[in-house]
């Protein structure tokens, strides 16, 4: 698949050339430039000078990205940059996660004044290959051949990190539900451990001589190393054991 990034136009190019291309774009805009062209004409290139820098910013910081779409929301004033003469602004953009609306600082200083500084705002659409559920799922529930699909989404609205799609799957489940057609975030599916609620445990009883294997019901997950309840099923007697292996646990002293 191709990773392209795309701004004004129709235009891409791979994430890694453009980084390269866009190199020092935070100060942008040549003087010569600035003094030949009117206020609202300087504004205007600004306004794409700001594009550029946030294009630059995700190709370095946001290489998971397939594609983006930038569409400028808002405008710099032509009387600021007026004021600003042949000046040269230098634009930034602050770390942070992706979102629907991503600002550009515009900061420039007119001679014998205090610097301004002005946000510029895009509405941006960041697609990246991730993976989707096809099927709804329970916290705690097993996955399935077939129960995601990788997809390329839209992911700035999520406020979160995806799951990307060279992730592995297979043998996880659901650490919390997960609903139909939403893509699955990072921190939405867990490992299986090697005790899991209502399975049958093999119970290792150790008292100083005496070993005893036998069986129980675990009435919770745990890890190794974890502490978990788990039930006999005869007498109904719960007890506290230690999980030493998968569907394993031990019951003691040293």
């Amino acid at each position: 698949m191709q990773r392209g990034i795309k701004g004004r136009g129709d235009g891409r190019c791979s994430l890694a050339s453009l980084a390269r291309s866009l190199a020092g774009l935070l100060v942008l805009v040549p003087a010569s430039m600035a003094v030949a062209a009117s206020p609202a004409e300087r504004s205007t290139i600004w306004v794409e000078s700001a594009r550029s820098a946030l294009l630059e910013y995700l190709a370095r910081v946001h290489p998971e990205l397939s594609r983006v779409e930038l569409e400028a929301t808002s405008k710099i004033p032509a009387e600021v940059a007026a004021r600003a003469g042949g000046l040269d602004p230098v634009f930034s953009v602050r770390d942070g996660g992706l979102a629907r609306r991503m600002c550009v600082w515009v900061k420039t200083r007119a001679p014998n004044q205090d610097a301004t500084v002005l946000p510029v705002w895009f509405a941006l659409k960041a697609y990246q290959r991730v993976w989707v559920a096809t099927r709804s799922k329970a916290a705690h529930q097993l996955l399935e051949q077939g129960d995601l699909a990788l997809e390329e989404r839209d992911v700035a609205p999520l406020g979160a990190t995806p799951l990307s799609g060279d992730a592995q799957v297979t043998g996880w489940r659901a650490r919390r539900a997960l609903a139909v057609n939403r893509v699955v975030l990072r921190d939405a599916l867990e490992a299986v451990p090697p005790i899991t609620r209502g399975a049958d445990v093999e119970v290792l009883v150790h008292y100083g001589a005496v070993h005893i294997q036998t069986r129980a019901v675990a009435l919770q997950d745990g890890r190794l190393g974890d502490q978990v309840r788990v039930q006999n099923p005869n007498s109904l007697a719960i007890f506290i054991a230690r999980v030493v292996g998968d569907q394993r646990v031990w019951v003691g002293q040293p």
